[in-house]
């Protein structure tokens, strides 16, 4: 799912209609000729203001060079689920070659259909310039039995980001807020209500559709367990006491109002003023550049579990990632294309331009002005040292939609207990987990 938070009120959204693509559309050649032929090619792109300019300039410069092998890109189709909409154009066969903006829940599933090029097996320099770019560490996390069907593009590591003038008015520190535990953030959020600074101290998105935990309960759990995915070795870890200590934590700041149940429709409370905390990634920060309602910003790391004993914090590390489709017919173009979108120059462009992470290594001491002109940038840039992502599974997109209905019950709806959520869960992803193995 591209990352579309609604409550940004269209400044992550996805507004370009989807066109028929062509120049990329297969014709069933074989292929090894695609994976060297070149030519013109097509891709999608996030229509985010900011990386709509990175984009086009990124087009414009191959362009320049390359008249025989032109790239035209249009922004991903309008929908909250940008999945569905690249299902959807594979089955029609209008797909593009690359898609920015892929998340690993969704390229799993069209791994399995055979959707998505396998990098490593057909472009011989894949493994070593996706490792040697991204680090090795990192970029494991990103292979799928072992082969890359993607390139790692960029990072919005999760914090608190919150509101200074907020913190300030609650009696805060706003400069070192010194909130490090459960406790110590659930203090401060009541700190903020009670003192009347904001009507929120942190809201949730209480969507159904199954992302929506990937920005509240999977960053807190992955704080806790110490850099752990939902998923390890093909075990479900939802029923963990990390997972259950995290749901616990917002289940009892939903019980005592310091997250409200619902919020109005359309409103989005941090970027309003209203709220005193965001759990998010940088782009948010890019969306506020020039809000006059929210102009000054600090941002700390997920609190923990108060007996953790952990000197480093770890975090969802929301990356978008680049793939590459079967029915692209100039396969060489598409890669040496997306080498080129990814090289070191490009993508300090794209932290210039919109604030976002690259997943290159050693961002954090680039010489960027975002830097100076809003430091916090710099704070989600070390922070993404110390991320994980997705698990890559099978049927990743209905592993997720099962946690959050169990969710659902567990926090906002109280029909179910945090315990009995969370063994639902891991007994409805176990067999999905394995199926295909």
């Amino acid at each position: 799912m591209t990352r579309t938070r609604k409550l940004l009120a269209g400044g992550a959204a996805l507004t370009a209609s989807a066109l028929l693509l062509t120049g990329c559309m297969g014709g069933g050649g074989d292929a090894s000729e695609a994976a060297s032929a070149h030519g013109p090619i097509t891709l999608w792109y996030s229509n985010v203001p900011e990386e709509k300019v990175w984009a086009e300039k990124v087009m414009a410069d191959w362009n320049a060079d390359h008249p025989d092998e032109q790239v035209t890109g249009e922004a991903l189709p309008q929908t909250s689920d940008s999945n569905a909409a690249v299902n959807a154009a594979i089955i029609a066969g209008n797909v593009p070659c690359l898609v920015y903006n892929m998340d690993g829940a969704g390229i799993q599933q069209f791994v399995a259909t055979g959707g998505v090029v396998d990098l490593s097996t057909t472009f011989d320099d894949a493994n070593s310039y996706i490792v040697d770019r991204t680090g090795e560490a990192r970029a494991d996390g990103y292979a799928f039995d072992g082969d890359f069907y993607s390139v790692p593009w960029k990072s919005n590591p999760d914090m608190v980001l919150y509101n200074k003038d907020i913190f300030k008015a609650a009696g805060l520190d706003p400069e070192n807020p010194g909130i490090t535990t459960y406790s110590e953030f659930e203090a401060a959020a009541k700190q903020i209500v009670d003192s009347g600074a904001a009507q929120y101290a942190l809201t949730l998105g209480t969507g159904g559709e199954y992302f929506w935990n990937w920005w509240d309960w999977y960053p807190l759990y992955i704080a806790a367990s110490g850099g752990k995915q939902a998923v390890v070795d093909g075990e479900s870890q939802f029923a963990s006491p990390e997972a259950e200590g995290a749901v616990e934590l917002l289940k009892s700041m939903v019980d005592t109002g310091t997250i409200p149940r619902t919020v109005p429709a359309n409103v989005w409370p941090f970027g309003e003023g209203l709220s005193g905390m965001f759990i998010t990634g940088s782009y948010t920060v890019s969306a506020l550049r020039d809000s006059e309602k929210v102009p000054n910003l600090g941002a700390f790391p997920l609190p923990l579990p108060d007996d953790s004993t952990q000197s480093d914090t770890w975090t969802f590390a929301d990356a978008k990632e680049v793939s590459m489709f079967s029915n692209c017919e100039n396969q060489g173009t598409a890669w040496d294309f997306l080498k080129f979108s990814t090289s070191e120059e490009n993508d300090g462009f794209l932290l210039d331009t919109a604030w976002q992470i690259p997943l290159r290594e050693g961002m954090s001491a680039a010489d960027s002005p975002v830097f100076d002109e809003q430091p916090v940038v710099k704070v989600f840039a070390e922070q993404a040292d110390r991320t994980t992502d997705l698990p890559i599974t099978p049927n990743g997109v209905e592993v997720w939609q099962a946690f959050r209905d169990n969710f659902l019950k567990a926090v906002f709806n109280d029909s179910a207990s945090v315990k009995d959520a969370l063994t639902s869960t891991d007994e409805q992803v176990a067999p999905l987990l394995v199926q295909n193995n």
